[in-house]
């Protein structure tokens, strides 16, 4: 699976999409986590379900740490 870049991104566009029609920042990291796992179970090209639960995780974290630097930026 080397689609971590674009569901990073793809994470990122949602949880400020979500942002915007009203959820509180501190559900975002939770959303991404969330997220991160579906994406990741429904992408993968493994049938491994642990190793797909384990990726989406590393996607969720990595979306919500990149989310979390670029809200720095724009205060």
């Amino acid at each position: 699976m080397n689609d971590f870049g674009v569901m990073i991104s793809v994470l990122m566009i949602i949880a400020q999409f979500f942002k915007k029609i009203g959820l509180k920042s501190e559900l975002i990291p939770l959303l991404n986590l969330i997220l991160g796992v579906l994406f990741s179970i429904v992408w993968s090209d493994n049938y491994d379900l642990n190793r797909s639960v384990q990726l989406g995780l590393m996607v969720g974290l990595s979306a919500s740490g990149m989310y979390d630097t670029c809200m720095v930026f724009e205060k």
